[in-house]
């Protein structure tokens, strides 16, 4: 059997040791830059935790004011949709109005259906208005008792006795209107009838202290008819309308005699009939 030659795999005495030729210690230099690398990335690190913290911040302010302003939308919306069922409701609301308001107009009319307005009657202290007014219809002819009086009153504020020395002008010394209310209207109608015959009775003829003045008979009118009625006589004139007379609470106006008469009711009506002319609108 042949035996392997042993001195071959002996160490060689002139090679190196082995501890020379594989070396398993890292380099320093490299040691040092892999230390000085994960210090950039800790601080890259840092630097991102502090970025992504300021985002997040960020994020939730705008969060906070996406919030906010969803909020106030949502208020304004609501508030939207109750204006516009305030605007669907106004329609309504002007026509309930407008239905009171005739409602208001009618009753007012209604009481002062019996009710007759003189103008001129001087007022002094003491007066008995009841007494003034059955002496009234003795000058006119109408067979009249208290009994067919309901009450009558002056109308109007008093006037101080300051403004009635000191007052120069006559028309603040007017007395004021006298109001009757009858108790039947047919009565009423017949004592205004007797005082728009006799136009020409005056204070004198009642045997009443002050000065001389005509006495006037009207029909008893709320305030929206005054004003009406005071329109109409002035817009008469400038369309050249003859007639402009109050019968039952309404005003009426005519061309010319034989024409048919025409009721005012509103000042739409007014001014269908009668436009207002360019020299009223200047004036």
């Amino acid at each position: 059997m042949h035996t392997p030659n042993t001195s071959s795999l002996a160490p060689n005495s002139t090679n190196e040791p082995l501890s020379n030729c594989t070396s398993d210690s890292p380099d320093p230099g490299s040691f040092s830059q892999l230390t000085s690398e994960i210090k950039l990335l800790r601080d890259d690190v840092g630097d991102l935790k502090s970025n992504i913290k300021m985002l997040t911040d960020l994020l939730i302010q705008c969060n906070q004011r996406l919030e906010l302003s969803e909020k106030r939308v949502t208020e304004a919306e609501t508030k939207i949709q109750c204006l516009e069922k305030q605007v669907n409701e106004i329609p309504v609301l002007k026509a309930t109005i407008q239905q009171l308001s005739e409602q208001v107009q009618s009753h007012t009319k209604t009481n002062l259906k019996n009710q007759v307005e003189i103008i001129g009657i001087n007022e002094t202290p003491n007066e008995n208005p009841v007494h003034t007014i059955l002496t009234v219809a003795v000058k006119l002819g109408v067979d009249l008792q208290d009994t067919d009086i309901d009450y009558v009153t002056r109308s109007g504020p008093r006037f101080n006795n300051n403004s009635e020395k000191t007052s120069s002008s006559a028309h603040d010394n007017q007395p004021r209107p006298l109001v009757v209310k009858f108790l039947r209207n047919n009565k009423r109608n017949e004592f205004l009838r007797a005082g728009k015959t006799r136009r020409n009775i005056s204070s004198e003829n009642l045997d009443i202290p002050g000065p001389r003045r005509t006495i006037y008979f009207n029909e008893r009118l709320t305030k929206e008819d005054r004003q009406l009625f005071r329109a109409a006589r002035l817009r008469t004139k400038d369309c050249e309308y003859k007639y402009c007379w109050i019968k039952n609470g309404t005003v009426n106006i005519r061309k010319k005699e034989g024409n048919p008469a025409i009721a005012i009711k509103t000042m739409d009506d007014l001014e269908r009939h009668c436009p207002t002319t360019t020299a009223q609108l200047n004036g």
